[in-house]
């Protein structure tokens, strides 16, 4: 082994560092963030009222609120996961790159994790956390449309 490839090497060490860092962050903040997701619908599965006239203002006003928050929560968790997945994207970009130095036509092992459609394969996994914020939105839009319509028949206009 060369100096050349012993530098490359030590460099290609780094860039991992770097990798299992931004994966390392990644999959907390996806847990936080599916844990808050899922103590907010808990909470609000206390509030919501299972037949118009159990329904309160109070309690309808307070799961709306749950809702707008959750919602938002959604939207900021795939804004953060769209910014991991770019860094995580970066490192294994830049370590295709750097393995030809460091171990020659000898091991493919970023090289190989490419796609069709430019990505590496092991995304499948990490795009779990945000179609769970998916089915997060899906289920708050629902519960948005269940209190409106418990709202709109309280008011007794229909």
């Amino acid at each position: 082994m060369n100096d050349d490839q012993k530098l490359a090497l030590e460099q290609l060490r780094n860039v991992i560092g770097y990798l299992q860092y931004e994966n390392t962050v990644y999959w907390t903040r996806s847990g936080f963030l599916l844990t808050a997701e899922a103590a907010l619908l808990g909470f609000n599965a206390r509030v919501v009222p299972t037949s118009v006239s159990d329904a309160s203002w109070p309690a309808l006003g307070i799961a709306f609120g749950l809702c707008a928050v959750a919602l938002v929560l959604c939207w900021l968790g795939l804004k953060m996961i769209e910014n991991s997945l770019y860094w995580i994207n970066r490192w294994i970009g830049l370590l295709q790159s750097m393995e030809p130095d460091a171990f020659g036509d000898k091991y493919k092992i970023f090289r190989d994790l490419d796609t069709s459609d430019g990505q590496a394969s092991t995304h499948f996994a990490r795009d779990t956390a945000k179609y769970l914020i998916y089915v997060f939105i899906v289920a708050w839009l629902m519960l948005l449309l269940y209190l409106l319509v418990v709202a709109i028949a309280k008011t007794g206009i229909f």
